[in-house]
């Protein structure tokens, strides 16, 4: 039976703490340029990019991978990853396989700098990438599985332990 780990404004919360994690880190830059994983990764992309737009001075860039990595950037956005720092967001990192993906098709475009944030890592990784920018660090056993679930009429987040 699945257990609540997160509710919707632990998630919100944790979302705002990673935004203002974010703008600390990418104070000194004029952009920052956010690539969200998937629908869900996209989805906490967009949050932290609603709130990097309200509690900082600079512009905050969203792109979209698919899961797999096939990013397909226009000549524009190339040019803002070449310049910016770039920040793969996903909702749980577990094993990285994903975001290695994801990051092997970043890479292609020659960003300045790439960085990790996921709202829940779990452990058990089986490449050498660490996250960043992290909501939550749960430690789980390789039986047990997190599912973030977002209601897309209300936008609500919630984790869940099975």
């Amino acid at each position: 039976m699945p257990v609540k780990i997160l509710d919707n404004p632990s998630c919100q919360s944790r979302i705002l703490r990673m935004a203002y994690q974010l703008y600390e880190y990418a104070y000194a830059h004029e952009a920052l340029v956010l690539i969200g994983i998937d629908q869900r990764g996209r989805h906490i992309a967009r949050l932290l990019q609603a709130h990097l737009q309200r509690i900082s001075p600079f512009q905050v860039h969203l792109l979209e991978v698919a899961r797999g990595g096939t990013l397909s950037p226009s000549e524009a956005e190339i040019r803002l990853m070449h310049q910016y720092p770039v920040i793969l967001v996903d909702d749980v990192l577990y094993t990285g396989t994903t975001l290695m993906h994801s990051l092997a098709d970043v890479l292609q475009h020659g960003p300045q700098s790439v960085h990790i944030a996921v709202l829940i890592d779990r452990g058990h990784h089986r490449y050498p990438l660490k996250a960043d920018f992290v909501g939550r660090e749960l430690a789980t056993t390789l039986q047990e599985y997190i599912t973030v679930t977002i209601d897309e009429a209300t936008g609500e987040i919630d984790a869940f332990l099975d």
